[in-house]
């Protein structure tokens, strides 16, 4: 039986009662595609990736989740947490199979890309790895000079760190944890907010594949050599955003959706207003890895901007035309607007059909890719555009110098306490 078309309105999936922290999508299987999301309400779902239906809840942990992952069978899933505990869960049965001590608040966790290890990462100072057959202690710790934010592991064995400083580490496990690289970013300043691993895309700047990373107000679109030395490939930034907290890009290599910004009670002031958007950009001149854009997409944010040299019609034309000209190696395509808290995650799934944004406001939402790319751009100019510190650009004279410089609810309930995932054994 074919598939079921996917809905142009997002689909809402509730149940967290606390901020999304992660979304992890599974490969394509038999079965279909699954994810899960990891919650400050401590209760990790896994949920069908399609529908967003509800399949169960891991129980056990005492803290907020941080970091959930699952590997690409969707047999199992990984979560850390400020419980101080890393977990193994049974995807199919929804049981704990395992538990691993954290040592301090674990902030990220993955599978290694042998599925063999489980790897994590937090206050600890130190890049724990863990056997997934011989649960215990830790086969390796490797002392880790700040706290560790973010980790992502490679199909070459290398693992990448993030931390609250706005540095990328690479580490080799098969080489004892021994440091390859470190790259930190002149004139980005912020904290190392998302970090994921890019598969070899259609086109665009990671054809081989890479990571991605957000820091600061900045995306990284980033390559990693045979030795594991880092390169920045392209980086694009919105005038919108003074934080980008998480960012995923299409496997097309071109489209890129992000989001982020305040803190939840900043959401509803004029600068953080921002931050309750789905941004999906296009970048532009990635072979370069510049900014700005020849032929802008038809229909985009860019290619609505004031002719160079044409007097704007007025004052408001003026200040929308600065921001777009705002944009760094990427034009905006469409902007959407369902949360009522600011952006948390953003994840494609593995088909490239849809993405998962998950919020401040507990809320998972699935979007259709096709409808967003159809949005428009509509309310972009209404919004602010914001400096390093996440300020409101003055609008006047004064400002021009910094300013130039610058649904469809899911079909299947929520029920706390069950795991209904049975039908798949």
């Amino acid at each position: 039986m074919a598939a079921a078309a996917i809905p142009d309105a997002p689909v809402v999936c509730p149940g967290h009662t606390r901020p999304i922290s992660e979304i992890c999508f599974s490969d394509v299987t038999p079965e279909g595609v699954f994810f899960v999301a990891g919650s400050v309400d401590q209760k990790p779902m896994l949920r069908e990736g399609r529908s967003g239906d509800w399949i169960g809840t891991f129980d056990g942990h005492t803290g907020a989740v941080w970091s959930a992952k699952m590997n690409k069978a969707a047999t199992h899933c990984v979560t850390g947490s400020a419980d101080f505990s890393i977990r193994l869960w049974d995807a199919i049965k929804g049981v704990q199979s395992a538990a691993f001590a954290g040592g301090h608040v674990v902030k990220a966790v993955t599978f290694s890309h042998d599925e063999k290890t489980i790897i994590g990462g937090g206050y600890s100072k130190q890049l724990m790895v863990f056997s997934v057959s011989r649960p215990g202690a830790p086969v390796l710790t490797v002392p880790h000079p700040t706290r560790i934010r973010k980790l992502a592991a490679l199909p070459s064995g290398f693992v990448a760190t993030g931390d609250e400083e706005g540095t990328l580490r690479m580490f080799s496990l098969e080489a004892g944890g021994k440091q390859l690289d470190e790259l930190r970013v002149d004139g980005i300043i912020g904290e190392v907010h998302d970090l994921t691993v890019v598969k070899p895309t259609d086109g665009g700047p990671l054809t081989s594949g890479g990571l991605l990373a957000c820091v600061g107000r900045w995306v990284l679109l980033l390559r990693v050599t045979e030795e594991g030395k880092l390169s920045v490939a392209h980086k694009i930034r919105t005038p919108f955003l003074a934080r980008v907290d998480s960012a995923s890009i299409h496997q097309d290599g071109l489209h890129v959706v992000l989001g982020g910004g305040d803190a939840a009670s900043a959401a509803t002031t004029k600068g953080g207003v921002a931050s309750l958007y789905v941004f999906l950009v296009k970048l532009v001149n990635p072979a370069a890895g510049g900014a700005g854009a020849a032929s802008p997409a038809k229909g985009s944010y860019a290619a609505t901007a004031t002719a160079a040299g044409a007097p704007p019609a007025a004052a408001a034309e003026a200040a929308a035309s600065v921001k777009r000209r705002a944009f760094v190696g990427c034009e905006l395509l469409s902007i959407s607007k369902g949360h009522v808290g600011p952006i948390r995650c953003l994840r494609f799934s593995p088909d490239g059909e849809r993405f998962a944004s998950g919020g401040e406001d507990g809320n998972i939402r699935l979007w259709s890719f096709a409808a967003q790319l159809r949005a428009g751009c509509a309310g972009a100019d209404d919004l602010p555009a914001v400096n390093d510190k996440g300020t409101p650009l003055d609008s006047g004279a004064a400002g021009a110098a910094e300013r130039k410089a610058a649904a469809v609810k899911s079909s299947g309930a929520y029920r706390p306490g069950a795991f209904g995932r049975a039908k798949r054994q």
